[in-house]
């Protein structure tokens, strides 16, 4: 009887943890990175590093469209120890399961190391209309030092190996205005003039009129803090909305467990 209400409570928790566990395993199944690998490195948003004689950075599925013909570019550099040769560096794309690369395509006409100058380019073109699947950047065949190929293009658009950070945002500030210095004055200021009427003892000369008692006192506020005082109203308020929280949260667990017990009784009978 135990394993049966065991059954009833566990069941529910195992599904949810198979529909949680099975959610990132579809979403990772779509692959949409460049990947260096060995001692490779993606340096940039459109510049990649390779280093050593077998190695690459590649695409599994570019989805990246193109005709015949559609022209495919990159640029290259390489260290003092690096030489072009034995098919390295090329490029290569898959479209409709044929593999182009710049190399085999530029071999007849000797333009498979590209221009000459420190950053070298390579042009070749699509040998299939479609869509390019599986691409990459391959340094193998035993090559030594290490390149840097950038610039990447198929037709117009530049392919991006990583995606750009955006730059932080500031919010604008507005400029200072300096305080003009006060100019003095050159008109000097006249002395006073003392009164030529005489004013009776206590007088003030014609100013401001003394203080006497006939001005009432303000009275004193109730409550000098300025803050609202707590009354027994308020008081009592709290106390029934703290009551009324109570009785609920108990009908609540009254209820729940009922609710329990007639499930278990269910199970027993069966």
């Amino acid at each position: 009887m135990r394993k049966k209400i065991l059954a009833i409570l566990v069941t529910p928790l195992v599904a949810l943890g198979l529909v949680l566990a099975a959610a990132p395993a579809a979403m990772s199944s779509v692959d949409a990175e460049w990947t260096a690998n060995n001692h490779s490195a993606i340096t940039g948003v459109n510049e990649v590093r390779l280093v050593g004689g077998a190695t690459s950075v590649e695409h599994l599925n570019l989805g990246e469209s193109v005709t015949v013909d559609t022209e495919i570019r990159f640029e290259y550099k390489l260290d003092a120890t690096a030489t072009c040769t034995a098919g390295a560096p090329r490029v290569f794309v898959f479209v409709n399961g044929v593999n182009t690369n710049s190399w085999d395509r530029l071999l007849s006409t000797n333009a498979q190391c590209g221009t000459d100058g420190p950053w070298h380019a390579v042009t070749f073109k699509s040998e299939q209309a479609g869509t390019i699947g599986h691409a990459g950047i391959v340094w193998d065949n035993g090559q030594t030092g290490a390149i840097w190929v950038r610039n990447l293009k198929i037709g117009d658009k530049l392919i991006q190996f990583r995606s750009p950070v955006a730059p932080p945002t500031t919010e604008p500030t507005a400029p200072i205005t300096p305080t003009p210095e006060p100019t003095p004055s050159s008109t000097p200021s006249p002395e006073p003039t003392p009164s030529a009427t005489p004013t009776p003892d206590g007088g003030n000369g014609g100013g401001d009129p003394t203080p006497t008692d006939d001005v009432p006192t303000p009275a004193p506020t109730t409550n000098p803090g300025g803050e609202l005082a707590l009354t027994g109203q308020d008081t009592n308020g709290r106390n029934v909305a703290l009551i009324a929280a109570l009785v609920g949260f108990l009908m609540v667990c009254v209820g729940g467990a009922g609710i329990a017990w007639s499930r278990i009784r269910k199970v027993e009978a069966e």
